[in-house]
């Protein structure tokens, strides 16, 4: 058995003699899929979704912890499965009575679904750890895995007074791109924002407001540029494409003439 592989059609235990060979197929398929968050997923809306890299480390760490706790319960159910498939083969052996013997063997085989399941999951388990391992080593050998000073941001993290600095900046980072998403969006900043940056410091109230309106200046600055860019390039179109209608329009004329 591959390690993408876990069920095939032989393990599909329900009725199927209504079924084509392509639906058997499908269903191996089905049951095979990988019900696992894809690594862009993981990047772009996990990691950056936590706006400075301290907190997109600490919550690969996180999410890290949660995938390592799932593998260690999932080996434990498949342990426990085996040996219970193991139990059942004894008590059917020993059993005199043809009618338990089957029952033991009826439950062989609900265990040896189970067992497939568990495997399944097992199988996703590892696949998103190895993508949580993946993406630390990748932080850690980039520019942003470091602090100014050239030390590695993951061996601060729980560090009080190192990682007390650098919530101080996520928070301010945070508050911030808040504060002009607000702004993007209702041209000015919302109230439950305001209220969250009144509780800081006034210093940092100040540079949370400094942010985010610098983040909001180079947003408009962005769209207005793209904008120019998409409306020369829909008008040079409607006008090639008027320019394809006239000339159709007097090949037409000239046939009719």
């Amino acid at each position: 058995m591959s390690e993408l592989t876990v069920y095939k059609k032989d393990h599909i235990i329900t009725d199927t003699k209504k079924l084509t060979e392509d639906h058997k197929e499908y269903i191996v398929m089905a049951m095979n899929r990988q019900n696992v968050v894809p690594e862009f997923k993981i990047k772009n809306f996990i990691g950056n979704a936590q706006i400075t890299p301290y907190a997109k480390v600490k919550q690969y760490l996180l999410e890290l912890s949660t995938r390592e706790a799932a593998v260690e319960q999932m080996e434990y159910e498949v342990e426990k499965i085996n040996l219970q498939i193991e139990y059942e083969y004894e008590l059917a052996s020993s059993e005199e009575s043809p009618a338990k013997k089957k029952l033991h063997m009826l439950e062989v085989q609900k265990f040896e679904q189970m067992k497939l399941k568990s495997l399944s999951r097992l199988r996703d388990a590892y696949h998103e750890r190895s993508s949580y391992l993946k993406l630390i080593d990748e932080f850690n050998n980039s520019p942003e895995g470091y602090l100014p000073d050239g030390r590695r941001i993951i061996d601060y993290v729980d560090d009080p007074e190192v990682s007390e600095e650098l919530e101080r900046q996520h928070w301010t980072a945070r508050l911030a791109r808040q504060t002009a998403m607000d702004m993007i969006a209702y041209g000015r900043a919302g109230v439950g924002n305001m209220e969250a940056v009144y509780m800081l410091e006034q210093e940092q109230q100040v540079d949370v407001l400094k942010l985010a309106c610098e983040m909001f200046v180079k947003n408009e600055h962005r769209t207005t540029g793209i904008l120019n860019y998409v409306n020369e390039k829909v008008q040079l179109e409607y006008k090639e494409e008027q320019e394809l209608l006239d000339f159709e329009q007097q090949k037409k004329l000239q046939v009719v003439k």
